[in-house]
């Protein structure tokens, strides 16, 4: 089972009825059920914080971290890559490790300077866009603006604070990056936050960056091939956004790893039935999207998450996502869930 945290498990402030229960339930299944194999439970969280402070989050919603063969963050892939990519011969040779940051205004300085990025003050010192965040936006301002100043400490753009100028700071860091093909990772896909306000996320500033780098210097969007593989392996001119997380491929893959690795005897990703692998997630363009990708099973929880507003009809949401697929991650196809199910209930 790949678990989805916020809208399966929990709401951000409480656990959902029902789900310390199942995750029992899951995890002594074998126990209970002679001759059937133990359940593997892989947390699959597009978080773009570290596994760590899901692990925290974990203790204090009441689940035990270590009921879960693993907990994969988003926050916690990008870490690794950008670790590497601060080491590699490019870097060296460039002797620039400047990161822009979009921010959650959340120890993005430390996340950045602990895997070897040091933050840019601004987009032209910046040879890389890391966006983690929409709340905070770590760039210097112009010290003849005063009143900007000292509203927002002078280099970080708090959207609390002064929403005009974080939004009008937005477009012009986007603008000017875009023009000088400034390479982006986006440490969350996820476009809009499950709440009741559906606060923008990470996704969307990933999204509105190549729709700029498509008006400047064309070219194709990511999968507009038509490939049924995301393409987002590497950076190219034709494509500056990296994603990581749901719904591309590469947290699939290491989830994939973490239950071969945990698994008796000797095998590989490759060697994992993928008909015994299910996918439980609240969002379609995520969760639901990323399963059919990568050839799993789906289960659809309706009625918590990001679209328990919407959903009068589950039928009617899935129509509507589907007609509108192309302006999604789906980039044009048909998904469907396997299964749909109100709550992550026994």
């Amino acid at each position: 089972f790949l678990l989805d945290m916020w809208g399966v498990m929990h709401d951000g402030e409480k656990p959902y009825n029902g789900v310390l229960e199942v995750i029992q339930k899951l995890k002594n299944y074998h126990q209970d059920n002679e001759n059937k194999k133990k359940k593997k439970l892989i947390i699959v969280s597009n978080s773009s914080k570290r596994r760590s402070n899901s692990v925290k989050m974990l203790r204090k919603l009441g689940f035990n971290e270590n009921d879960f063969d693993e907990i994969i963050t988003s926050g916690e892939v990008a870490h690794h890559l950008l670790q590497y990519l601060s080491s590699s011969d490019i870097s060296r040779n460039n002797n620039n490790n400047n990161a822009f940051c979009f921010g959650s205004g959340d120890e993005d300085e430390i996340y950045l300077n602990s895997c070897g990025w040091t933050l840019a003050e601004n987009i032209e010192s910046a040879n890389l866009i890391v966006a983690r965040g929409t709340f905070v936006i770590h760039q210097k301002q112009n010290e003849n603006d005063d009143d900007n100043v000292m509203k927002n400490n002078g280099v970080v753009v708090d959207k609390k604070i002064d929403e005009t100028l974080y939004w009008k700071t937005y477009q012009d860091v986007l603008d000017k990056a875009a023009r000088k093909q400034i390479p982006m990772i986006v440490c969350n896909p996820d476009k809009i936050r499950p709440d009741i306000d559906k606060s923008p996320m990470p996704g969307t500033i990933g999204v509105a960056y190549e729709e700029l780098l498509s008006k400047y210097h064309g070219g194709n969007k990511n999968n507009d091939d038509g490939d049924d593989n995301y393409d987002n392996s590497a950076f190219s001119t034709e494509s500056l956004v990296l994603y990581l997380g749901k719904p591309f491929p590469s947290v699939y893959e290491i989830a994939l790893s973490s239950i071969s690795s945990s698994s008796d005897g000797d095998s590989s990703s490759d060697d994992i039935d993928k008909s015994r692998v299910v996918m439980v997630g609240d969002a379609l363009e995520t969760d639901v999207t990323g399963a059919t990708v990568a050839g799993f099973d789906s289960i659809w929880v309706i009625n918590d998450g990001i679209h328990y507003q919407d959903v009068n009809g589950c039928e009617t949401v899935l129509q509507d996502f589907n007609q509108k697929s192309e302006l999604t991650y789906a980039k044009g196809r048909q998904v469907s869930p396997t299964f749909v199910i109100p709550h992550f209930r026994w």
